[in-house]
């Protein structure tokens, strides 16, 4: 059978190779080598490559997503949850991955891979072996979301906590509020939309479908959580139902923000027939992996490292900072702060940048080291309360060369930025062993994820 696939990351010999579906990546020159060299049939193109045959029609994407489609259509009995939103898409779709296990066969790409082309992949890939298929849906690019849902063709669409991510790309939050809109179009008849309570959407996007909503504050949500707790051992909180309350603990987490996220995967898990207890084992088993809200012990157990240094807003860095600075230490330890620039913030850039400045004024951090123009920016003339120590610097080895004294005292280190700040290479340095021990884990989640797709 011949395979779809896109140039820019899964070429299989012998198949039709859509060379871009639009956005920030055109049909370049070297797309189109690769494709060719990776063993293509033909192009999927907006315009004719010279010397190589090609399908060309107005919008790949389009015609990418009804060839998909079709496959996904082959196997109806096999389930899909979708995820979109601004924040913690990642960690819900693991957590949904964790609920899901209790009772079904799940396929879930092992990383946050969210854009067409892996849902377009995965689609081909389905079969009779698998039960429930969970997946993030990218907010970031115009027009594709609707594009991702009539492939997916969900049954379950969650949506996180929409923040301004991406606004400087997408132009404004109508555009954001569009896109994630979007990735409802497609839901099936017995669907169900999950969302935060308090979450604002305009109501023409969710008409006729129904709506099942979450909250940490509002009481008459269909599933609220209260008692949260943060111990040594994690969260532990209450979450009440129409029909009774059930304890879960998040062991290992320290961040409020996941109680949230996991009354998600809770409503996703009783709308797919799960048992309270049985949702409240699996988020149980839920572990954080890799560079997102993740709390390592150092290699001699005298530090704490905590790692969420892949996506950053406003909201998940005050989230961040608020639950490292819950986690025990000694008397005599040290908080220290790694903070980097908000990326795609547009305009908004130096506001929301000052903003957390203040916010970090509040906190109990001993030290900050500020890393990028915008933090730089912001912190000129700004006044940071008594006893704080902060530094402004950019390269990892200025960073690493400031942090390496405090190694091994018992201190608390907070990693936070958009992945694009590459503050995961700090880490790798003061801690390879860390490092050696996240990239073994990766491996072996993608191993795991090859194998169910039966990869050629």
């Amino acid at each position: 059978m011949l395979q779809i696939c896109y140039a820019r990351k899964r070429m299989v010999p012998d198949s039709l190779a859509i060379v871009s579906y639009g956005g920030p990546y055109p049909e370049t020159p070297t797309a189109i080598k690769k494709a060719v060299s990776g063993g293509a049939t033909a192009l999927l193109v907006k315009e004719a490559v010279p010397g190589v045959p090609c399908i060309v029609v107005p919008k790949p994407l389009h015609t990418y997503a009804r060839l998909c489609a079709h496959f996904r259509d082959m196997n109806p009995e096999v389930r899909s949850t979708a995820i979109t939103g601004s924040i913690g898409k990642t960690t819900v779709k693991n957590m949904v991955d964790a609920v899901y296990k209790e009772k079904f066969r799940t396929i879930t790409e092992p990383t946050n891979d969210n854009q067409p082309e892996v849902i377009g992949f995965t689609a081909q890939h389905l079969s009779s072996h698998i039960d429930r298929w969970i997946q993030e849906v990218a907010e970031s690019i115009p027009e594709s979301a609707k594009e991702m849902s009539l492939i997916l063709k969900p049954n379950v669409v969650i949506i996180t906590t929409i923040d301004n991510s991406h606004i400087g790309r997408l132009g404004g939050m109508d555009t954001i509020f569009d896109e994630i809109g979007d990735t409802t179009e497609f839901l099936s008849k017995d669907g169900v939309v999950i969302l935060k309570k308090e979450e604002i959407l305009p109501l023409e996007k969710l008409a006729g479908k129904r709506v099942v909503t979450v909250s940490v504050s509002d009481p008459s949500a269909d599933y609220y959580a209260h008692e949260i707790e943060v111990k040594k051992d994690g969260l532990h909180f209450i979450v009440h139902e129409k029909d009774g309350s059930v304890q879960i603990h998040l062991k290992d987490i320290f961040a409020v923000h996941n109680v949230l996220n996991s009354l998600y995967a809770y409503a996703a898990g009783r709308h797919e027939g799960l048992s309270p207890e049985a949702i409240a084992n699996g988020l149980g088993k839920f572990r954080t992996t890799g560079y997102r809200n993740n709390v390592y012990k150092s290699s001699d157990g005298k530090d704490v490292i905590y790692a969420d240094c892949y996506n950053a807003v406003g909201r998940s860095i005050r989230a961040a900072l608020d639950a490292a600075g819950q986690i025990p230490l000694s008397r005599d330890s040290k908080r220290i702060a790694v903070l980097g620039d908000i990326q795609e913030l547009g305009e908004k850039a130096a506001g929301e940048h000052l903003n957390i400045l203040q916010y970090v004024n509040q906190t109990c951090f001993d030290k900050v080291i500020l890393q990028g123009e915008h933090f730089h920016a912001a912190a000129d003339n700004f006044t940071f309360r008594s006893g704080m120590e902060v530094k402004c610097l950019d390269s990892t080895e200025d960073i690493v060369a400031e942090l390496k004294p405090d190694l091994s005292k018992g201190n608390l280190f907070l990693f936070k930025a958009s992945h694009a700040s590459h503050l995961e290479d700090c880490i790798q340095r003061l801690w390879p062993r860390l490092f050696k021990e996240k990239e073994k884990e990766e491996q072996k989640l993608k191993t795991r994820w090859k194998f169910q797709i039966l990869l050629p």
